[in-house]
């Protein structure tokens, strides 16, 4: 349990008295006294509790010093309180209550137990730096929307610790929050999820204690009672039924029918290759290079999860591909989607918020493109990836072979996507079920 470095600053005059303290009053071994100079690279170790390295000293204006240091904490009953780097002319007299800033002679810099916010803003800044910007984006969500249940419920002054976080009784009150705002039941998961996921990651710092079964009572699946797969009909509408004549169409008076028309032609391009191309996610499609299609094949790594997937083009998508390809010879982009012109390469965050904006206009053109063709169901970047997994799954296509082509991490994510197949094939048979029985009672079988 090595804590992270810190420069502190002393600005008391030398020589001064240092000692390490952890869980209250202390052994007085390896207290230092004297000139701090000389303590460079200096192991104290205050047994059995604390071992604390000073890594590097700088003087500053004579009387000043910057002090790096660690520490490594050995007795587990130390892990959980307040430790800190202590020093002043006075001898320190047992008492934390001693070792407030504010008191005359001396200093204390604590490590305060984990903060739930410190933590998360530091995991979001290295998902960021990892250009995970999606991940870090819904870590950031989940960490505004648990300040808010906290400050509401707990008050702002009561500290979000982490172990006063990850208890039975909170996650389940966040949840009922959650549910209070009217939360869609697949949102409230994700935010549980994360949490689980930064109570893994506080676990292995040894940051935490385990819980058997701290997340049992909270809703962690997923709900797929929502139909996103089109039926074949629709989807063949959509690659094959040229769009009308839209002069007749609303539009609104400051977009002209033409630039509507070619907003539409370009989103229904999009829509087709997302389910011509093994139904690829928009996220993938959007990033494909110019160097990933090649010879009649697209190779490409998914940003979800980096697996590597294949796909031979079929006919009826190169057509689509030169429609929507790229002409910028600067860009390194295969289609239009993203602007490839402008600043930010790929995997920056210029490019995500590229990406974000791109992702909120396509489903907004989807919406009007369902209305123009005459299709009733919901369209949005999801739905021919669905479609695909569902149509190859009613042509007795395993499921394995169906994970392995959309490139999920696991069966039970696919299984996930063909649910609302299921419950429609469940509610098939239930008619016929009952239609045996009004059968059986037409014709007098008791």
């Amino acid at each position: 349990n090595t804590l992270p470095e810190g420069t502190y600053r002393n600005t008391k005059v030398y020589p001064s008295r240092y000692k390490v303290w952890a869980n209250g009053p202390f052994f007085e071994l390896d207290t230092i006294y004297g000139d701090i100079r000389s303590f460079k690279k200096m192991d104290l170790i205050v047994t059995p509790n604390v071992t604390l390295r000073i890594k590097k000293v700088e003087m500053l204006y004579g009387i000043t010093a910057n002090v790096t240091f660690t520490y490594q904490v050995n007795d587990e009953r130390s892990k959980n309180q307040e430790i800190g780097l202590v020093y002043g002319k006075e001898q320190y007299p047992g008492q934390r209550t001693a070792m407030n800033e504010s008191e005359s002679g001396s200093h204390t810099y604590k490590r305060i137990k984990k903060n739930l916010t410190e933590f998360m803003l530091s995991l979001v800044q290295t998902l960021e730096d990892e250009h995970r910007f999606g991940s870090a984006h819904v870590y950031r969500s989940t960490l505004h929307t648990f300040t808010a249940y906290w400050n509401k419920r707990k008050g702002r002054k009561i500290l979000m610790a982490v172990r006063n976080v990850f208890t039975v009784s909170v996650l389940r009150e966040f949840e009922e929050y959650l549910r209070g705002k009217l939360l869609k039941m697949n949102t409230i998961s994700t935010y549980m999820r994360m949490l689980r996921a930064v109570y893994h990651r506080l676990l292995k710092d040894g940051e935490v204690d385990y819980t058997a079964g701290l997340f049992d009572s909270v809703y962690t699946g997923t709900c797929a009672d929502v139909k996103r797969a089109l039926s074949p009909a629709d989807m063949a509408k959509i690659l094959s039924f040229p769009l009308p004549d839209l002069g007749s169409v609303a539009v609104g008076t400051s977009v002209s029918s033409s630039l509507v028309q070619d907003n539409l032609q370009e989103a229904r391009c999009w829509f087709s290759l997302l389910f011509l191309l093994r139904g690829i996610s928009f996220a993938d499609l959007a990033r494909l290079r110019k160097c990933d299609y090649k010879d009649g094949v697209v190779s490409y790594c998914r940003q979800k999860t980096g697996r590597r997937l294949t796909v031979t083009v079929p006919k009826e998508a190169e057509s689509l591909i030169r429609t929507c390809s790229d002409t910028n010879p600067a860009s390194p982009y295969l289609l239009s989607i993203l602007d490839g012109g402008k600043a930010g390469g790929i995997g920056s965050r210029e490019e995500y918020d590229r990406y974000l904006c791109v992702l909120r206009d396509f489903n907004r053109r989807l919406d009007h493109l369902a209305y123009v063709i005459g299709i009733k169901c919901k369209l949005s970047s999801y739905t021919p990836r669905h479609t695909w997994a569902t149509l190859a799954y009613r042509k007795k296509c395993p499921i394995g072979i169906i994970s392995n082509a959309l490139g999920h991490s696991s069966i039970k994510v696919t299984e996930t996507y063909l649910k609302p197949f299921e419950t429609e094939e469940l509610d098939k048979a239930n008619r016929m079920v009952i239609a045996c029985v009004k059968d059986g009672l037409r014709n007098g079988i008791r």
